[in-house]
């Protein structure tokens, strides 16, 4: 994983082997964070669903709002009935009369040790559910001074930097991220497997599109 600083919050790319030619390309994976609380992320491996956009909005100092946002890149309407399936999102089954999940802590997020067993790796149906389990049973309120992190850690290390950043410039008077340029956020779009030179250094190709960085001038662009 590698991190470069916006004027909107930050990106960060995973840069992995192709199955093909991976002694000559790389492919490039890139999430965007908008600041104070969207993520625009690639396109899931399973091609046949569409990009995905996320917003976390605090509630309180205890919990957060979750908005999932799909987009079609075709033009067509996407099959809503299908995106809640596969997620396990669909009112009356999976969510309650408050759009809460049904699978959730007070019942193990309905995790299955038989498909694990059979070879799942979490024995919990849903990515969305998947998610909420690591998020949730942390606690409302984590001490991150015991926190081990890892090399995998590193966007989750950066999200955290730049939001006390904000936070302290805010308090100095100063505008927080997102705030101090003005940018076109038309201009952020989902970058997806971008296949490169293996020599190529990701910030000098195509996964800009069109925005530029902090420490630039206002109206700068790189492509």
């Amino acid at each position: 994983l590698a991190c470069a600083d916006t004027c909107y919050g930050f990106r960060y790319v995973a840069i992995r082997k192709p199955n093909e030619n991976a002694d000559k390309l790389k492919t490039v994976k890139m999430t965007r964070y908008v600041f104070p609380s969207t993520a625009i992320t690639s396109r899931p491996i399973e091609r046949g669903n569409p990009p995905l956009l996320q917003i976390f909005v605090p509630v309180d100092d205890e919990h957060t709002m979750h908005y999932s946002i799909w987009h079609s890149l075709t033009g067509m309407p996407i099959d809503e009935r299908r995106q809640r399936e596969f997620y396990g999102m669909r009112p009356g089954i999976d969510l309650d009369e408050y759009w809460r999940p049904r699978a959730n802590m007070s019942n193990w997020y309905q995790q299955d040790r038989e498909e694990m067993k059979r070879g799942s790796w979490t024995g919990i149906a849903s990515l969305m559910i998947q998610d909420a389990a690591c998020q949730e049973t942390m606690g409302p309120i984590t001490d991150h001074t015991k926190e081990k992190l890892g090399t995998s850690d590193v966007a989750i290390i950066h999200l955290r930097r730049r939001l006390l950043e904000s936070i302290r410039r805010f308090i100095a008077g100063a505008p927080p991220i997102g705030l101090a340029t003005t940018y076109d956020h038309a201009e952020l779009t989902h970058i997806e497997q971008i296949p490169i030179g293996i020599e190529e250094r990701w910030e000098d190709v195509q996964t800009f599109s069109g925005e530029y960085d902090e420490l630039e001038p206002a109206g700068a662009m790189k492509r």
